[in-house]
């Protein structure tokens, strides 16, 4: 994904460059031609990174989760309660 952005700012920067006449057009053109298929490649990793881990998703919800049980009152010594900065939670 960082990749895929910083990609876009050096074909921003490659513009600017052609527009300001201080690179010539074949050059322009060489370099948005490396950079695009980067990109390209970048994106399609991205796309597979995520249809391995939706496919894996089903796999991982069938196992128990962790789980909050209801809050617990904590009690202070001289017996009023009072939420911690845990907010009184227990794990099970």
């Amino acid at each position: 994904m960082s990749l895929d952005l910083a990609l876009d700012d050096a074909f921003y920067l490659l513009d600017r460059s052609l527009q300001e006449e201080s690179i010539d057009l074949q050059a322009y053109t060489k370099q948005m031609r490396a950079l695009s298929r980067k990109q390209f490649y970048a994106r399609a990793l991205v796309m597979h990174i995520q249809q391995q881990q939706a496919a894996a998703q089903p796999a991982a919800a069938a196992q128990p989760a962790m789980q909050l049980a209801a809050p617990q009152p904590a009690h202070h010594a001289n017996g009023v309660e009072f939420g911690g900065l845990g907010g009184g939670y227990v794990l099970t």
